[in-house]
């Protein structure tokens, strides 16, 4: 009798602790949810306010940034900052600038330092503009990566242009692609690396046109070492190179038909800041190549024959029947093989040649 009323007390007392339980879970939820709000709008309103602060840092030292209808939103599990059109120009004669007509970057509340942008089909545009040249590219669409470190610097970037299309000033054609990709890493110690791949390339340059008018993929990937320092070009690139800078070319590749050429080597500068190093290419198709040249009358028959006695000379023969060719940039002379062919200019002096003819 006594084991009986035990147990009907017990499962009288039962509903009432499962309520009491019940509540303080529901209480602590409610408060972490309190709390975690009142986190992500201080958060929003601070990042917001960070940002507004930097474009008027920008504007007062002569730069130009305009970010339209600025919102911060996602809330709970992200931060995106959206605007209607962004513009950051590097100074006021705009010499370099990058404008968007919509503008979208998020990142999660667990990982803000990795940041997805995007600029969806409105429009994207990327102008570098000098003494002697202007370039352009404009772009469908923009799809970005960036993962920061401590001090909010990119370390590695992402980005992918979709059907971007390339003008210079002073050129008649441009130069179009099915799509752009992109990845640059950089480190504290001035190591770096980036990787440029393009696909379906085209133009209505007359040397392509009468070659198909689409090149299938060009990608270059280097290494980059050495320390860049805030001033002048020629004083940048002096001081690059008397601190060991380098440029490992790796995995670079042009695909245009049967056409297939690999490029490795390491350049730096010489102290005119005159290319200085060497690379070996690797030709697959290279006579297949030259007879399609004098199919399409770009070369004379006597000058296919010359260019391939002039191959066989200069090439060596891999195990799987590739030619390859060393190229060498020394004394200010470029060479294949044994041969001088051309004189290199220092690098401000072709980087100031006009608009790039």
């Amino acid at each position: 009798m006594a084991e009986y009323a035990s147990a009907a007390f017990e499962r009288r007392r039962r509903p009432r602790t499962t309520l009491w339980a019940t509540l303080a879970i529901s209480f602590f939820v409610i408060l972490a949810a309190g709390l975690y709000s009142a986190f992500w709008f201080d958060a929003a309103e601070r990042l917001k306010t960070g940002i507004i602060e930097w474009t008027a840092q920008q504007r007062a030292a002569g730069n130009f940034v305009v970010l339209n209808s600025l919102q911060i939103t996602g809330f709970p599990l992200s931060f995106t900052l959206t605007a209607d059109q962004a513009v950051v120009a590097r100074t006021d004669e705009r010499t370099f600038s990058w404008r968007a007509e919509g503008f979208r970057a998020t990142a999660r509340t667990w990982a803000p330092r990795t940041l997805t942008i995007t600029a969806p089909d409105n429009g994207l545009t990327f102008s570098a503009r000098g003494n002697s040249r202007n370039v352009e590219i404009n772009a469908a669409a923009l799809h970005m990566t960036a993962h920061l470190d401590d001090a909010n610097w990119p370390r590695t970037v992402t980005a992918r242009l979709e059907r971007p299309i390339l003008h210079v000033l002073g050129v008649r054609d441009d130069i179009a692609a099915s799509r752009l990709d992109l990845r640059a890493t950089s480190a504290p110690d001035g190591q770096g690396s980036l990787e440029v791949e393009a696909n379906d390339i085209t133009s209505a340059l007359d040397l392509l046109q009468r070659l198909g008018g689409t090149i299938d993929r060009i990608k270059v990937a280097a290494d980059l070492k050495g320390t860049w320092r805030a001033g002048q070009l020629e004083r940048q690139l002096d001081a690059w190179r008397l601190g060991g800078g380098t440029l490992d070319l790796r995995d670079t590749r042009i695909e245009w038909g049967s056409l297939r050429v690999d490029a490795e080597g390491t350049f730096t500068l010489d102290d005119d800041l005159r290319p200085l190093g060497a690379m070996t290419a690797t030709f697959l198709g290279l006579s297949a190549f030259i007879d399609r040249l004098q199919a399409a009358e770009i070369i004379r028959p006597r000058d296919a024959a010359a260019a391939k006695i002039s191959i066989n000379l200069l090439s060596e023969r891999t195990d799987s029947g590739r030619t390859r060719i060393p190229v060498t940039a020394q004394f200010g002379r470029l060479s294949i093989g044994p041969f001088a062919v051309g004189d290199l200019l220092p690098v401000p002096e072709l980087l100031a040649i006009p608009n790039l003819q």
